[in-house]
């Protein structure tokens, strides 16, 4: 109401002035022609009709200065109305947000208001107990103990992006905070907001509560793996232990005499058994150091055509009821590699596709140079692999026994530390398999200055 009446005012002053404004134009015309006609030098024949002229002509312009003054008055109130309207909209988010504030900080939540100069513009009581009055001041002085902010800083990229961005802080006292930031949505300018609220809390018990829950799901899967490798380790000890301990029992038996070719034939099994016995052990020796990190890789520049002739007699002796084929081209490039732990790896893959395929079967050992690696692969016409198995076969101790009837004994161990050593060799290791088509398992190396 107040309003209307000052808005009033000014268009009564604005008319009157335009009354004014005629008046001294008529008297000044009027005065002119009286003065020249006394003079006997008339400025027109008419005086009349020039008083006339010159009265239309001040009114023309009298008028279009009043409206352009009128228009001009127009917009400047729509103007000062629409900025009282912004003005009450933002004392009354303000207050919406104090209110807001104030209620989350008796639950422990401190929220502030931060300018994109980082400076505090307001602040809850939450965050006055905690860190001070930091009104006026950088954010990151507080919260950091330092000066200047971080890189990339929290608020700009909310203000930049107009989304809520998050991260986690340690404040001087060794306490953790969550800072959530995003921008406030009446406070756009050139299309950006300038001022960005944050929602500050103290998650530091939840963060010993998570740490205290991962390890307890550390402790729990450690006793998992604990008890599947007590479940896999004696079955597969005993099995070649008990073969051994019969068969030697069964030689040195006083009452009974054995023929030479029965004797080599015990022999020969206790032979294997022992084998089988130290390989096993051996497995449980190389995952040990793969999951301590004290594996060694003794690397020296070493080509796959070497490493498949030095394993030639054991990989004919892996794969003696199978027919083998290899193919290796001599002109492959050098890899920097460990030739032993490289060999390891081979006869793990060549051994794990005599496991499940049958009797006759072929077996191929490939190898070829794709883009600056060295592919190594063993095919096989088993059994396959059903999809969902496809990326658990290297875990430790997995071994796909549904659907596949058991060809061999072994630790489960072998895909899982062929795995560990091609990693740390700089490669990676695959499997591509469809059920009852056989498998491929390769693994690939960097060749020497490769890009």
């Amino acid at each position: 109401m107040m309003n209307k009446t000052v808005d009033d005012f000014h268009m009564r002053r604005l008319r009157q002035l335009k009354l004014v404004i005629i008046l001294v134009a008529s008297i000044v015309f009027g005065a002119l022609e009286f003065y020249h006609t006394l003079g006997g030098r008339p400025l027109v024949e008419n005086p009349i009709l020039y008083w006339l002229v010159g009265m239309g002509i001040t009114l023309v312009v009298i008028e279009g200065a009043f409206r352009a003054v009128m228009k001009l008055q127009e917009r400047l109130q729509k103007e000062v109305y629409e900025r009282r309207r912004s003005e009450e909209a933002l004392r009354s988010e303000t207050d919406k947000l104090r209110i807001l504030a104030d209620g989350l900080a008796g639950m422990g939540i401190g929220i502030d208001i931060v300018g994109r100069d980082h400076r505090i513009l307001d602040q809850n009581r939450i965050l006055s107990e905690r860190f001070g009055d930091c009104i006026g001041g950088v954010c990151y002085e507080r919260y950091f103990g330092r000066k200047g902010p971080c890189d990339p800083c929290l608020v700009i990229k909310a203000l930049e992006s107009g989304t809520v961005q998050s991260s986690e802080f340690l404040s001087p006292d060794g306490r953790t905070y969550e800072s959530l930031s995003a921008p406030l949505a009446d406070s756009r300018l050139n299309g950006h907001a300038d001022r960005a609220i944050q929602v500050v809390r103290d998650i530091t018990e939840r963060k010993k509560s998570e740490e205290q829950l991962a390890r307890a799901k550390q402790l729990e899967k450690l006793d998992e793996m604990r008890s599947v490798l007590l479940a896999s380790v004696s079955h597969e000890l005993r099995t070649p232990l008990t073969s051994i301990k019969g068969l030697a029992s069964t030689l040195i038996q006083p009452d009974v005499k054995w023929d030479h070719d029965t004797e080599q034939d015990f022999l020969r099994t206790i032979a294997q058994e022992s084998d089988r016995l130290a390989q096993i052990v051996s497995d449980l020796i190389d995952m040990t150091q793969l999951e301590a990190g004290i594996m060694r890789v003794r690397k020296a520049p070493v080509r796959i055509t070497v490493i498949v002739d030095h394993l030639k007699n054991q990989l004919e002796s892996l794969a003696c009821n199978h027919q083998l084929e290899v193919h290796i081209p001599p002109d492959l490039p050098i890899v920097d590699g460990d030739e032993v732990r490289i060999g390891q790896v081979i006869i793990n893959l060549v051994s794990n596709a005599t496991a499940y395929s049958d009797k006759g079967t072929t077996i191929t050992l490939a190898a070829k140079t794709i883009d600056n690696e060295i592919v190594v692969s063993v095919a096989d016409e088993g059994v396959g692999i059903p999809d969902d198995h496809l990326t658990k076969v290297f875990d430790r101790f997995y071994r796909m026994e549904e659907g596949a009837k058991r060809r061999r004994g072994g630790s489960g161990l072998g895909l899982s530390i062929s795995k560990g050593i091609t990693e740390a060799h700089g490669g990676r290791i695959w499997v591509q398999s469809q059920p009852g088509q056989g498998a491929t398992f390769s693994f690939s190396l960097p060749v020497i200055g490769g890009a």
